[in-house]
């Protein structure tokens, strides 16, 4: 059975309350990829179409893209906000010097709740 972004996100939140830096990272993660997801089903008709001519690159970073390209301020500021949770993201899933809290997973969470109501209002 398929599962919802918005499941991602309750993961998130079960994940913040175990209160150890491990699901405090986790839910930093979870945090993001429910946005993502939820990024990726906005409708095509309201984010700017894809340049066949600029060179590919990761499908994370052509999410953020496309909301800037839209020159519509919502979108930017929209597209930036999912850009502070991926870079939260990299840092709780690839830099296990950095420090992680129940702070960045409580940030994340908010932060993703956020970006869906912003994403659900382009």
């Amino acid at each position: 059975m398929p599962i919802d972004p918005n499941d991602i996100l309750a993961v998130a939140i079960l994940l913040s309350k175990q209160n150890t830096e491990a699901t405090d990272r986790s839910a930093v993660s979870r945090a993001y990829y429910c946005v993502y997801h939820h990024g990726m089903r906005v409708p095509e008709e309201k984010l700017p179409p894809v340049d066949p001519e600029k060179p590919s690159k990761s499908c994370h970073q052509q999410l953020s893209d496309r909301l800037r390209e839209g020159k519509k301020s919502k979108w930017q500021n929209v597209a930036y906000k999912i850009n502070l949770l991926r870079k939260a993201r990299v840092t709780a899933d690839y830099h296990l010097r950095a420090p992680a809290s129940a702070i960045d997973a409580n940030v994340a969470i908010r932060r993703a709740r956020s970006v869906i109501k912003a994403l659900d209002a382009l």
